[in-house]
């Protein structure tokens, strides 16, 4: 069963399926935030903390101490996963606060990888703390969990947290209202951001979630942060690149050797558009126009800077109709 709302938001979970079966406890994370940059993550986090597991680690580093203390032997469940069994081996007892078994002693199982929009974790682990009644290697009742989980896991299919279905409209000009319809909007601890391809760390204005989690609207950005360049260079979606020839300077940044900022108007063009739910989660973009804005008797072309700024900062606007 998934873990209840308040327990979910203590330990920072959100999607987690446990199926429980006597003494065994078969975890899957569809939505596996993790702080390792590689897909899958490291072993000490795709571990919970039950009772099979602190019974070998304790409170220690799990990454460090399933080096020392264990050994594995991998169980085949697909092209793509393979659950890594982890053994206490009797020859490397003496890294661990436990007496030495005369077999190798199972105490958890892991797999993890890229799931669809999101990384998966699948952890094994019994709910006893008793060395002693932890299945030995090749033992009958370790061969028949790892062979019911296995055909359960090979039935499992991981469906997309988030999904977008359709965006109305698919051009607007800035400042307009938008809707985004799909699933997965209101993940738990997670909520629903929207953002361009082109421009990932500039901040859009919040969007609103309906309470079914099936749509959300957001106010297409008025502006976007580009960032100062050493002269010779411009800053092309959040990356430095050299001047291209025939460049016309309209609404660049003043050159500079350090990172200041500076605002200007979102340029019309297509971009990617993509929802995200936390670190990791993220849509394929959708394509999204921007559309030329409406003009106005005043406008604002630069502001620089505008990051950043402390009290007794010189702001520089650049603009029409002032």
């Amino acid at each position: 069963m998934p873990p209840d709302g308040e327990a979910a938001k203590k330990s920072g979970l959100c999607c987690i399926v446990n199926i429980t079966h006597g003494k065994y406890v078969l975890s899957i994370n569809p939505v596996f935030l993790h702080a390792s940059g590689g897909i899958g993550g490291r072993i000490g986090e795709v571990l919970p903390a039950r009772p099979s597991v602190i019974t070998v680690i304790g409170d220690r580093d799990a990454e460090d101490v399933v080096g020392v203390c264990a050994k594995w032997w991998d169980t085949p469940v697909s092209k793509t996963m393979a659950l890594r069994n982890l053994y206490i081996s009797p020859k490397k007892t003496q890294y661990c606060n436990l007496p030495p078994p005369q077999h190798p002693v199972w105490f958890a199982s892991v797999d993890s990888g890229e799931g669809p929009e999101s990384d998966y974790s699948v952890a094994l682990t019994s709910t006893t703390a008793d060395i002693n009644a932890l299945p030995r290697k090749d033992s009958p009742e370790l061969r028949q969990v790892l062979s019911d989980v296995t055909r359960m896991l090979r039935t499992l299919h991981l469906k997309p947290p988030l999904v977008v279905t359709k965006i109305v409209p698919v051009s607007a000009p800035p400042g307009a209202t938008v809707t985004i319809y799909g699933s997965g909007f209101n993940l738990l601890n997670h909520p629903a951001e929207v953002s361009f391809r082109e421009y990932p760390n500039n901040s859009m204005p919040a969007a609103v979630v309906a309470a079914d989690g099936k749509s959300l609207t957001f106010l297409v950005p008025t502006s976007i942060r580009k960032m100062s360049c050493p002269a010779g260079q411009i800053d092309q979606h959040e990356s430095r690149v050299p001047i291209p020839p025939h460049h016309v300077d309209v609404n660049d940044c003043p050159a500079a050797p350090y990172d200041y900022s500076c605002g200007v108007p979102i340029p019309p063009a297509t971009y990617g558009l993509s929802v995200t739910a936390g670190e990791g989660i993220f849509t394929d973009p959708i394509p999204f126009t921007v559309l030329i804005a409406q003009p106005r008797l005043v406008s604002i072309l630069l502001l620089y800077s505008n990051y950043f700024v402390r009290e007794g900062d010189s702001i520089t606007v650049h603009g029409t109709g002032f």
